[in-house]
């Protein structure tokens, strides 16, 4: 895996010095924007794989797709409000919900609201449509007539600038989706009435963006996880943009005001509304102060074999010997639980977690967190408890909390050791997620 170690600036600088995003495709779209954020992960990380698919599984998005068009050409009416939502958390009945976007979700009647889910086969809280990628597909992306188009100027940019290939299947596949999605929202906003539209990202929402604008539809977006210089999804080069060259929200609704203030986001109206799906479990993680004494590993689809090598060396097992482990998985990685249940199958006192539990959950029976780069790591600081950022990949991307006193930096198994026995500082406390502001909000629309 590369190391991500100010690549951020180097991506900024290329762009810049290349004045890519005043760059056209054949219809005379700027394109930039809309395949910047998917290169530059690739340049990182390479090209994701897709996990291998069972027939009961195809079976089943099939058959959710042929009720969600069902729902919604016929049984879904006009609305005010669009919603499309990620939804990763279990309420009291099993059924997931947007952290994110659910307090907002909650101002409003749901009646007057619509709720697009995204890939995830699952039962959802607040809405029944979930095929995100199949509903567009189906519409419009094999009936269009997208033509294949040259992208070797920039491709050849990239490979002398960072060496990395890429082939024009790579564009043509992201552009085709893009037009297709379009036509998709266009039709489907102006179809059910909507008159605002609400994001939560999920990958690159950029043509439901797009789409709202031309029908004159202003737009929100909620923050989901960290924001730093490295997130290049909120960072642009400091240059001017003409209209439509960058494709964002009218306003990016934010867990507090300690966010985006080191990163360059154009023509954007950033609001503070709070969040307490966030706030509220970490309130009473910091009232369970030295009851607690589990270890929470966050992991992720990148970081995960970078953790879990670290976790099974035989001295790291005997450190943690007595201490309960409870291995977090990112929901992109819940199809791998029982293979991590195998790497781990010597570890007794470590417990593999989807999302039985949430990251707030966890912390009430945690005293330490152990990760590289992740939104739980501010979590847990607010909550009062330690961290040890393991010192791989992007992990330098946090570096304006390097200072903080419960966050410890490691490298080896001795450095390990150390940090889990130091003592957790009591008296320092920070706020990054606020308590969530109603009429704050409301005053928006």
């Amino acid at each position: 895996m590369k190391s991500e170690k100010k690549i951020w600036d180097k991506f900024l600088e290329f762009e810049k010095d290349h004045n890519l995003f005043a760059l056209q495709d054949d219809r005379g779209t700027y394109f930039w924007d809309i395949v910047r954020f998917q290169v530059y992960i690739a340049i990182l990380w390479g090209e994701s794989t897709k996990a291998k698919r069972t027939f009961f599984f195809v079976l089943r998005k099939v058959v959710f797709m042929l009720c969600d068009i069902l729902r919604l050409l016929f049984l879904t009416k006009s609305k005010e409000n669009f919603f499309y939502m990620t939804s990763r958390n279990k309420d009291e009945k099993g059924q997931l919900f947007d952290q994110n976007s659910q307090a907002v979700y909650d101002c409003f009647s749901p009646k007057n609201s619509m709720v697009l889910e995204s890939h995830y086969l699952q039962t959802y809280k607040n809405s029944k449509i979930r095929n995100k990628f199949l509903l567009p597909q189906l519409f419009y992306r094999h009936l269009s007539h997208y033509k294949k188009q040259d992208f070797s100027s920039i491709r050849n940019l990239i490979q002398e600038e960072f060496g990395k290939e890429f082939d024009d299947s790579f564009f043509n596949k992201l552009m085709k989706t893009y037009y297709a999605d379009c036509a998709f929202y266009s039709w489907l906003l102006k179809a059910k009435k909507i008159k605002r539209v609400f994001i939560v990202q999920n990958d690159v929402q950029k043509a439901l963006m797009i789409a709202a604008k031309e029908l004159g539809l202003p737009t929100f977006e909620f923050q989901h996880s960290v924001v730093d210089v490295g997130y290049l999804l909120y960072n642009y080069p400091k240059i001017d943009h003409t209209e439509r060259q960058v494709i964002l929200p009218d306003t990016l609704l934010t867990f507090s005001p300690f966010w985006l203030q080191d990163v360059y986001l154009p023509n954007v109206k950033i609001v503070a509304i709070g969040n307490d799906y966030f706030l509220k479990p970490l309130q009473e993680a910091v009232k369970n102060k030295g009851t607690a004494k589990g270890l929470t590993v966050i992991s992720t689809d990148v970081f995960g074999q970078i953790l879990s090598e670290f976790l099974v060396k035989s001295e790291i097992q005997k450190i943690l010997q007595d201490i309960p482990v409870y291995f977090k998985l990112h929901p992109y990685q819940f199809g791998e639980k029982k293979n991590y249940e195998e790497k781990f199958k010597d570890f007794e006192n470590l417990k593999v977690v989807t999302n039985e539990w949430s990251v707030g959950e966890l912390l009430q029976q945690s005293d330490t967190i152990f990760a590289v780069q992740t939104t739980a790591i501010y979590e847990a600081l607010q909550a009062q408890k330690k961290v040890i950022v393991l010192k791989r990949s992007s992990y330098e991307r946090q570096q304006h909390i390097f200072e903080h006193s419960n966050l410890y930096l490691v490298d080896t198994e001795e450095e390990f050791a150390d940090a889990l026995a130091q003592e957790i500082d009591r008296e320092c406390k920070t706020e990054y997620f606020a308590p969530f502001e109603k009429e704050r909000f409301l005053r928006l629309l």
